[in-house]
């Protein structure tokens, strides 16, 4: 956190991650570091990075995604499905109950679901590079907003807050963490105004 601003250090990076020479993610994102928006490692590697630093990690799977778990891949009875009138068949990508899975076979009446995440048990191999530090708040405010909820939105500094607002609704709980979260990032209050789109 810089000391004089109250903001959190915020990078714009390039991070491409890789297992078995296979890309598993390619993307440029704009990352408030420690907040925990990026593995645990990786999150703690940028906190000495600035811009221009290019570098590598390997993350072994208990610094990624977790070894496989046995007990993850569960037997799920087939009325789970037609309650839904959902069809299942090989990889397809459920929710059941609240847990992601993917269905790995289908039998008479059972479903076998693996729930382990797709990188567990891999080791990771990551290509980072630190593209820019931000310090425009309205900018870092913008990209919170959209990787929570995925919507745009119009930002602008009114009487030293921030206030963003929403081509949508938003559940009041949700508005509400948005806001703590942009807080504490920035050291600013920010509001965030809803509307039906």
């Amino acid at each position: 956190m810089d000391e004089e601003s109250g903001m959190n250090k915020v990078l714009s990076i390039k991070i491409t991650g890789r297992t078995n020479n296979k890309v598993v993610e390619d993307r440029k994102l704009i990352i408030p570091v420690g907040r925990g928006y990026l593995l645990k490692t990786i999150d703690e590697s940028l906190k000495t990075k600035k811009a221009g630093d290019e570098y590598e990690l390997t993350l072994k799977p208990e610094q990624g995604y977790g070894e496989r778990m046995t007990n993850l891949i569960k037997l799920v009875p087939m009325k789970y499905f037609r309650k839904d009138n959902v069809t299942p068949y090989p990889g397809l990508i459920v929710n059941i109950d609240g847990l992601i899975g993917k269905v790995r076979s289908v039998s008479p009446g059972r479903i076998l679901i693996d729930f382990n995440h797709p990188l567990a048990g891999k080791t990771l191999e990551f290509k980072i590079k630190i593209i820019k530090e931000l310090k425009d708040k309205a900018l870092i405010a913008k990209e919170i907003i959209k990787s929570f909820t995925g919507m745009k939105c119009k930002v602008r500094l009114v009487n030293k807050k921030l206030r963003a607002s929403i081509d949508g609704e938003l559940p009041l709980k949700i508005k509400n963490k948005l806001e703590q979260e942009v807080r504490e990032v920035l050291g600013i209050t920010v509001e965030i105004l809803t509307r039906k789109a």
